[in-house]
């Protein structure tokens, strides 16, 4: 079945995201309570995965807004207090990026380094959106024609200038996190969506039947 891969290319060849630092930090820690106060992210109890689960949600929802600068140091400052080893090798390589363009799969860009645009200034947001276009352009060989938001909230995480910047890029469609159905009468560059994190096939069938029929009632 053929997908649409939407990249950061920022974190190519052995990078590692932000979330992920911070997921792969209090998963490996190797103790049943943090304390992050002196970064200013509270005490997390660390004794079941359901705790764990709780502290990766707290802290990243804290991080997610802050500027670039900010979110890398604050994430890089958790790592040292954590000090347990993190994979390099969770992102994909330039030759898989490529590979999956040639093998049918779609390459769609996500910017960079993955910032939420309305945080940034309207010359940072259209490099990020542009150059993210250019250089995913580079390693496949072909034009990139889809980009997704990220984090992906309208009016949000991005803004209608951040919209203007990606038609001007030359994108064609660009897709959001707003929930539901696509039809004929949405904005080719907000598209909503709807997740795969069903664990069946039904499952995911069914909900997107359901999410089918919930966008024609509206339409009504």
């Amino acid at each position: 079945m053929p997908a649409t891969f939407f990249v950061a290319i920022g974190f190519l060849d052995g990078g590692r995201m932000w979330n992920d630092t911070v997921i792969e930090s209090i998963r490996r820690a190797k103790c049943d309570e943090l304390n992050l106060n002196k970064i200013g992210l509270g005490i997390h109890p660390l004794s079941s995965m359901t705790e764990r689960r709780k502290a990766m949600h707290s802290i990243l929802s804290k991080i997610k807004y802050m500027s670039l600068g900010e979110r890398h140091n604050i994430v890089n400052k958790l790592a040292d207090i954590v000090d347990e080893e993190l994979p390099e090798d969770m992102m994909m390589t330039t030759h898989q990026v490529h590979a999956l363009g040639k093998h049918g799969m779609e390459i769609g860009a996500h910017t960079i380094n993955h910032p939420i645009l309305a945080k940034l200034s309207s010359d940072c947001a259209e490099s990020e959106i542009i150059d993210s276009k250019q250089l995913l352009e580079e390693i496949t060989g072909y034009e990139i024609k889809a980009f997704a938001y990220p984090n992906g909230q309208p009016g949000i995480d991005y803004t209608r200038q951040n919209v203007d910047a990606v038609r001007r890029a030359g994108f064609g469609v660009s897709v959001s996190t707003a929930w539901g159905y696509a039809s004929n009468h949405s904005d080719v560059l907000q598209l909503p969506r709807i997740g795969s994190w069903d664990k069946t096939p039904l499952r995911f069938s069914l909900r997107l039947l359901r999410t089918y029929f919930d966008g024609q009632e509206s339409r009504v």
